[in-house]
C-alpha cells in the first residue's frame, strides 16, 4: 500500500446503528409554538405510502397530513406524541386546517433536510 492510499475503516455494529439513528429537533411554528419533530421511521414511511396510494385523492391529502403528524411529532426524548388512534382528533372539526398545514409543512421540511426526500 502506498502512502497515498488509505485504509477504510469498517464501521462497528454500534457505530453504524448510531449513524442511522433517527434524529429529532425542536422547531418553532408560528401560531403553535415549539414542536419537536423526529425523522420519519423507514418502515412506517413505506407502510403509510402504500396505504395512501390506494386511497382517493381527497383522502390522500388529509390522511397524509395527519399521518405525518402522528409519525413525526414527538416529545423532547424523540418518543411519538400521537398514535393511529388519534387520527380523528387530528382531522376533526375542532382542528384548524391552516395550523395543521403549518405543522405538516414543518414535518415535511425536516424530512427533506434529513433524508433528501421531496
Amino acid at each position: 500500500m502506498t502512502k497515498k492510499e488509505s485504509k477504510t475503516m469498517t464501521l462497528t455494529r454500534n457505530s453504524l446503528l448510531g449513524a442511522i439513528k433517527a434524529s429529532h429537533r425542536e422547531v418553532e411554528i408560528k401560531g403553535i409554538g415549539k414542536v419537536t419533530i423526529r425523522s420519519w421511521p423507514p418502515v412506517t414511511r413505506s407502510r403509510r405510502q402504500a396505504a395512501i396510494a390506494s386511497m382517493t385523492k381527497e383522502k390522500q391529502y388529509y390522511l397524509a397530513t395527519a399521518y405525518s403528524v402522528i409519525d413525526m411529532v414527538c416529545d423532547e426524548n424523540g418518543e411519538p406524541m400521537f398514535t393511529d388512534d388519534d387520527i380523528d382528533l387530528i382531522t376533526g372539526d375542532g382542528v384548524s386546517s391552516a395550523k395543521l398545514d403549518q405543522l405538516y409543512d414543518a414535518c415535511q421540511k425536516f424530512d427533506e433536510e434529513e433524508s433528501g426526500n421531496e
